[in-house]
Order: C-alpha cells, then sequence, then structure tokens
C-alpha cells in the first residue's frame, strides 16, 4: 500500500513538474493502472537523469513550495464538529483542529482552560475562526 501510494505521489510529481512529457504518456481513462504508474515513473527518471543541476534544482524548488503549500493548505471554514467541542472542551477542540497534534497553540489553550473556561474557549475560537 505505501509503495503504490509513493509511485502515485511521484506520477503526480512527474504531472506537475513535466506537463509536455506528462500528456504524453499519461492515459486520463484509467488513472489508477499501477502498470500505467510504473511506466510514468520509469520514463520521469530517465528524464531526471538527462536534466541538468539548474532544471534539477528549480524541480526541488518547486516540490518543496508544492509540500509547503499543502502543509498550509486548511479548510475555510472549520467542522462544526469542532466547534462545538471547542466551545465545551477548548482543548480537545485546539487538538483536532491542529490535527491531532500537541502544538503550542493547544497548550495555550489547555492553560487558558486550567484559569477560567472562559478565556481557553476565546482563544480556541479565535484561533480556529482566525
Amino acid at each position: 500500500m505505501k509503495l503504490t501510494l509513493n509511485s502515485f505521489f511521484v506520477a503526480i510529481l512527474c504531472l506537475i513538474f513535466t506537463p509536455s512529457f506528462a500528456s504524453s504518456n499519461y492515459d486520463s481513462s484509467n488513472p489508477t493502472s499501477e502498470e500505467k504508474v510504473e511506466s510514468i515513473i520509469k520514463d520521469y527518471k530517465k528524464e531526471w537523469k538527462e536534466m541538468n543541476r539548474k532544471e534539477k534544482r528549480e524541480t526541488r524548488k518547486g516540490l518543496k513550495q508544492l509540500m509547503k503549500d499543502a502543509k498550509n493548505t486548511t479548510s475555510s471554514s472549520p467542522d462544526l464538529l469542532i466547534v462545538l467541542v471547542s466551545f465545551f472542551i477548548p482543548p480537545l477542540g485546539m487538538l483536532a483542529y491542529e490535527d491531532w497534534q500537541f502544538t503550542d497553540r493547544v497548550l495555550i489553550s489547555l492553560l487558558l482552560t486550567i484559569l477560567l473556561w472562559l478565556p481557553g474557549m476565546i482563544y480556541t475560537m479565535i484561533q480556529i475562526f482566525k
């Protein structure tokens, strides 16, 4: 499963960074075909070897920017469930909003909620709707 996801991710990167190459080899009628993905990866590796240093550097920069954008992308409106949980248990709502990672925001929400419930709830709502 992990190999298939990695192969799919590399195939998508091939499509993004080399559109002329990808349009000639990618069959949109069957995008999940493992053989197509494998052939795209093989062709991309061949093309990668033929790239000069500057082209590789630009491709890496584009990939880093793509990963950064994907990481920073959040939905424009928070889920109703997260808002409801944040109203009653602010640290848990903040934890859910932060994709279950214990960050500084979760710690601040927890400390404010321990002091009094209202500051923790207000802080959490501000962070969620920011």
